[in-house]
C-alpha cells in the first residue's frame, strides 16, 4: 500500500435479535456461583473459580 491510498474498511454486520438471543444464551454459560480462591503458597498469584476445584474445605491443595 503507497500513502496514498486509503485503508479498505470492513463494513459492520447489522446486528439481528438472533445475535442477541445467540449472545445471551453464550452469556448464561459463564454464569458460575462458586467464590474465588487462592492456591495456598502461591502468594495470590493463582486465584479464581477453577482453583476452588484444585483445593480443599481446608484450604489446602487437594492431593
Amino acid at each position: 500500500m503507497t500513502a496514498k491510498e486509503e485503508p479498505s474498511v470492513t463494513p459492520e454486520p447489522e446486528v439481528t435479535d438472533e445475535h442477541r438471543a445467540q449472545a445471551r444464551r453464550m452469556a448464561e454459560s459463564y454464569k458460575d456461583e462458586r467464590q474465588p480462591s487462592v492456591l495456598p503458597g502461591s502468594d495470590g498469584m493463582v486465584s479464581g473459580t477453577a482453583v476452588t476445584d484444585w483445593i480443599d474445605e481446608n484450604g489446602e491443595s487437594a492431593k
